[in-house]
């Protein structure tokens, strides 16, 4: 199994380093083959993505914190290593073991993050489900296409029920993308135009998972009455850089 696990390491680490080639590749592509004035509305795409995922942040994960005491900043300062870990390979299970580290010197034990992070990293992916609903009203828009808020209310059941069980993988939510193009009959063209800014869009919503998971492992482990407010605040006064 240690073998196995080693040749997959390997594996992944060969295509960590292929995937800034294929991103240019795929967005080379995408301006030679649509012009360089679609430039714009992928960038307007970027932008409008990560607002929405600011606007989560700071309207859900927040707010759970807050009603949990608990400092949401202190908690950025003890996950800093994996969310800057998520954020660059676009992977949340590349983050997976140092988030158990540094939940656990946060206070929360490990029979609790043993259970709430593996599953969350494959349930509870809010960032993948916002960018899927934004990224097929996009090609709904950029073909003109109308859709009635009936149909946008079934996008957002339809990618809530597809990304269960997802892996948190780069390119997983890509995928997940492809099945609702497809379910709403939208015109398959439209991927192509968004898999040349993928990556880019991969770390905003990976970074809003970790955070997210990191939340649920704390709100957890507060209504199991496993994390005291005397570890809470012993815990702001940890280095976690260690």
């Amino acid at each position: 199994m240690t073998s196995v696990a080693e040749t997959m390491f390997v594996v992944t680490g060969y295509v960590m380093k292929m995937t800034p080639i294929g991103v240019f590749a795929f967005i080379g592509w995408t301006v030679g083959t649509y012009g360089i004035t679609l430039i714009i509305p992928l960038a307007k795409l970027i932008a409008t993505l990560y607002f929405g995922l600011i606007v989560f942040i700071m309207a859900v994960l927040v707010p759970a914190c807050m009603v949990m005491h608990i400092n949401f900043f202190q908690l950025l300062r003890a996950i800093k290593q994996p969310l800057i870990l998520a954020f660059t390979t676009c992977s949340s299970e590349a983050a997976l073991p140092s988030m158990l580290e540094n939940l656990n010197k946060f206070g929360v034990p490990k029979h609790i993050l043993g259970f709430v992070l593996p599953t969350g990293y494959s349930f509870n992916l809010d960032g993948s489900i916002l960018y899927k609903c934004m990224a097929l009203v996009f090609i709904a828009q950029m073909y003109k296409i109308p859709l009635s808020y009936e149909t946008q209310l079934m996008m957002l059941v339809t990618m809530m029920i597809v990304q269960k069980g997802s892996a948190g993988v780069p390119g997983a939510a890509f995928m997940g993308l492809s099945f609702g193009v497809v379910a709403f009959n939208l015109p398959m063209e439209g991927l192509f135009m968004i898999m040349g800014i993928d990556r880019i869009l991969d770390m905003g919503r990976t970074s809003t998972n970790v955070i997210g998971n990191a939340v649920a492992s704390l709100v957890t482990a507060r209504w199991e009455g496993e994390l005291s407010d005397e570890t809470i605040q012993a815990a702001y006064l940890k280095n976690y850089d260690d």
